[in-house]
């Protein structure tokens, strides 16, 4: 799904003529950065790596050492976060580490691309939501922001930082979407992963880690998907 909106957004539309400087101004640069466009794919493949099949509510509520060590916010987003890094910085993915970023600046912003992208899928981080939601005023509507930017910097700088914060609140509304796109993919890759979610929500509502069964609601919550 991610790849899917990715290269919607960045598709250039031939009946208007675009070349690929108009392509990448009309998507904030992203059309024209490799690196960014694979960190959204990364993320994707990543974002649930090692999920504890309970939401992150649970294991704050619970006092897992996971909460505890990572400040019981986006608990779970956190979790994978940090593994996908630590293996991907491995030797054995040398290669791959040089293909991806070539200096350390690159790696930076990498991962901070990754951090940002994962996070964004937190959307039951209340406080994360209300963040994001001015992020996307200051960016898109700044006339009716409260929190404009950086004033002190110059004209070039906060052109450059305005357009960096737009193609990052893409990035992240891509994730969001895609999170919740399985409704959208084959109805045999829905049916896989539906049936999946459905049992791992079972276990822990059996191991009293669930707030509820999910057979009370499953079809109209599915259908709420649509």
């Amino acid at each position: 799904s991610a790849n899917k909106l990715l290269n919607r957004v960045c598709t250039t539309f031939e009946d208007e003529e675009e070349d690929i400087s108009s392509v990448a101004a009309r998507t904030f640069g992203i059309s024209a950065d490799p690196l960014a466009q694979f960190v959204v794919v990364f993320s994707s493949l990543v974002h649930d790596v090692d999920h504890q099949g309970v939401p992150n509510a649970q294991l704050v509520k619970e006092l897992d050492p996971l909460a505890i060590q990572f400040d019981n916010r986006s608990v779970a987003e956190k979790r994978s976060i940090t593994i996908a890094w630590n293996v991907l910085m491995e030797d054995r993915f040398r290669e791959l580490q040089s293909l991806i970023f070539v200096n350390g600046d690159e790696m930076r912003r990498f991962k901070q691309l990754l951090i940002n992208t994962v996070l964004a899928t937190d959307i039951a981080d209340k406080k994360r939501s209300a963040i994001g939601k001015i992020r996307w005023q200051k960016a898109f509507h700044p006339s009716q922001s409260h929190n404009s930017l950086d004033e002190s910097s110059s004209t070039q700088d906060r052109v450059a930082n305005l357009r960096s914060l737009k193609a990052t609140l893409v990035f992240e509304q891509i994730m969001q979407a895609s999170d919740v796109a399985h409704t959208m993919q084959h109805w045999e890759t829905f049916k896989k992963w539906n049936v999946r979610l459905y049992k791992e929500l079972s276990k822990g509502y059996r191991e009293g880690r669930g707030a509820s069964d999910p057979r009370e609601g499953w079809y109209p919550g599915e259908i709420g998907f649509f």
